[in-house]
């Protein structure tokens, strides 16, 4: 897990998302990772209701096969959990409001508990 890594997807702006899970042995490309070693993508918004975290990146990333994409909102004290990524979007989205336990299910089969109780709210 990497925080606030550069994310390279062709033909398109680079990212850096707040969180990246990327597979066991993912090579650096110069600065960054390809979005094709990302298992999991996670966001935090800055702003409520962010154009950015809630509707940009959720087509990218799915566009791109990122599996799993998953936006911590402070502001709504709610975390979104997307899957099932398509041309378009994302098949399956699940909201788990803080203070629930939250679990992600990566591709290679691991599981990654989370506590989000501590989460900080605005």
């Amino acid at each position: 897990m990497f925080s606030d890594v550069l994310v390279r997807f062709p033909g398109e702006n680079d990212a850096a998302p707040d969180l990246t899970i990327l597979a066991q042995g993912a090579e650096r490309l110069g600065n960054g990772y390809s979005c094709n070693e990302v298992l999991a993508v996670a966001a935090v918004p800055s702003r409520p209701d962010d154009d950015k975290d809630y509707v940009r990146n959720v087509a990218k990333y799915a566009r791109f096969g990122i599996e799993l994409y998953l936006i911590a909102d402070p502001f709504k004290q709610l975390c979104t959990l997307m899957t099932e990524p398509h041309a378009m979007g994302y098949a399956k989205v699940q909201e788990i409001p803080y203070g629930e336990p939250l679990t992600l299910t990566l591709s290679t089969g691991e599981r990654i508990e989370i506590d989000t109780s501590d989460f900080p709210v605005r």
